[in-house]
Order: structure tokens, then sequence, then C-alpha cells
């Protein structure tokens, strides 16, 4: 692996001197709506007489409990209880997800909630069949994630044009501030914002297991940029090689002086913000 000093040149140096200046919650305001929300409410199905044998899938886009199913993937997140698990049933969602201390103002209309230091399991069929789509949705991350534990495992993300931030984009699939993320069976493909077209994470730690970070882009950062603090933990994933890498590199470690790198298949590495450093396991 080599290291490579990379700087951004104007007009880019500016506007994002300071990316994260805004507080999280701040962030989250102005979403109203996701792409396939309309006419949509977000108050679950319920029904206690209902036979287990029911499919919550045949009513919903997501389900919490037996016999509890909601319209949306946002509007189960935002019934959750600290220790939930959300299941997204299979096929392909478009919309884009806001999860931290403050849901209310996030991407799913009329959405509340405080999952401040929770933790919630965002679970799906498998990457190849459960897809959460961002394309068109108000927060243009797929999903933002404020001060919340989230474990996702068997999801694709994609579509997702990164956060805006003082004048340009960050983290197109996953926009983190503060989060601490497990992604097992992640595949986050197709996504594009300026900082951090796959991620794009401040004070965040992030651990990916048998996962899929691929054929992302931006202007730095393609696959993934960590900001200010923080550690993302690659094991045995994907990190893309060919038609298939992140463009114009993977990680990129956003310092006094910034660093990339580049992985590929099956890569097992740490990258450290604190020390400016990717290390391969």
């Amino acid at each position: 692996m080599q290291l490579a000093a990379v700087f951004f040149a104007a007009p880019f140096a500016a506007p994002f001197a300071a990316p994260f200046a805004a507080p999280f919650a701040a962030l989250l305001a102005g979403c109203s709506g996701n792409a396939d929300s309309a006419g949509g409410d977000s108050e679950p199905v319920y029904t206690p007489e209902c036979d287990v044998e029911i499919d919550p899938c045949d009513n919903g886009a997501a389900w919490v409990r037996t016999c509890e199913w909601y319209p949306t993937i946002q509007a189960a997140l935002d019934a959750a209880d600290n220790g939930t698990t959300v299941h997204v049933c299979s096929g392909t969602h478009t919309e884009s997800l806001a999860l931290d201390g403050d849901v209310d103002g996030g991407c799913a209309s009329g959405s509340t909630g405080d999952h401040s230091d929770e933790h919630i399991n965002l679970n799906g069929d498998g990457s190849g069949v459960t897809i959460i789509d961002g394309t068109g949705g108000a927060c243009g991350a797929v999903i933002s994630v404020g001060d919340v534990d989230l474990d996702i495992a068997g999801i694709t993300l994609t579509g997702g044009t990164g956060r805006p931030v003082d004048g340009g984009t960050v983290g197109g699939g996953i926009y983190g501030v503060g989060a601490r993320l497990i992604l097992s069976d992640v595949v986050i493909a197709g996504n594009h914002a300026d900082l951090g077209g796959g991620l794009g994470l401040r004070d965040s730690e992030v651990k990916l297991t048998g996962s899929a970070v691929t054929s992302n882009s931006g202007l730095a950062g393609g696959g993934a940029e960590l900001f200010d603090s923080g550690v993302l933990q690659s094991i045995t994933s994907d990190w893309g090689e060919g038609p298939a890498d992140n463009t114009p590199d993977d990680v990129v470690l956003a310092g006094a002086t910034t660093q990339s790198s580049m992985w590929g298949s099956n890569a097992s590495f740490t990258c450290d913000v604190a020390t400016l450093s990717c290390a391969a396991d």
C-alpha cells in the first residue's frame, strides 16, 4: 500500500475548510419527504388478532414486531426502541433515511423520535435482494446517522448523492457524525459525493465485515473519507478493482496532511484519523 498526499484545489478548498461546522441536527433540517412517500402514512398497520403466518412484507416496506409493519423504512426506524431490530423487506426501496438524536425534520415527512445513544439494528434479507436506493432522496445520502449505534446487515445502499455541507456534498452512501457503525453483508455501491462517495464520516467508528464498497466516486475519498477523528476497520471486504474500483481513491484521511490509499478485493485493514495512517491487518 502506498500513501500519497492529496490536496484540494480551488474552488473546493474553501467550502470544505470546515465541512462539518454545523450541528448534525441542523443539517437534517429541510429534508422533507422521501421519493416514494407521497400519499403514505407513517403509522403502523397493527392487528393484534392477526395470524402469525401472515408475511408483514406483503403489507409494507419494513416491520418491527409481529403484526406491526410500516409503509416506509423511515417510519419503522422512527418507531424503533433502543435495542430494536428493524427488518427491511426484500426488494428495492427508494428512500433516504435519517437516524440520529433528533429525527424530527429528517428525511421522512412527519418523522419523529429520539435515538441518541441508542442501539438500533437494520436488517435486510441479504445485500443481493434488499436494496435501499437513495435516488432523488431529499437528504442526499442514502442513510444519515448521528450519535447512534447502528448495525446494518444484508442490505445494498446505492443512488446516494451526499449530504449538502458548506456548498458541497459529503457521504453518498452513509453520512455519519459521531456514529458507531457495524456493517455485515452490506454493499455500498454506485454512490457519489464531493467528499466520501461511499461513506463520509466525522468522529465516527466503522467496522465492515464481509461487505463491499465499490463503484463509488467523488473528488476525493471515492470509497470513504474520514474527518476530525475516528477509525474505519475493514475485515475481508471488497474495495473494488478495475471497473468496480472507487474513484479517485478508496479511503482518504482528512487532516493536516490529507492521505489517500487504495485497496482491492478481500481487503483487511484499519485506517485511523488520529495517526493519519492505514495499515493492513
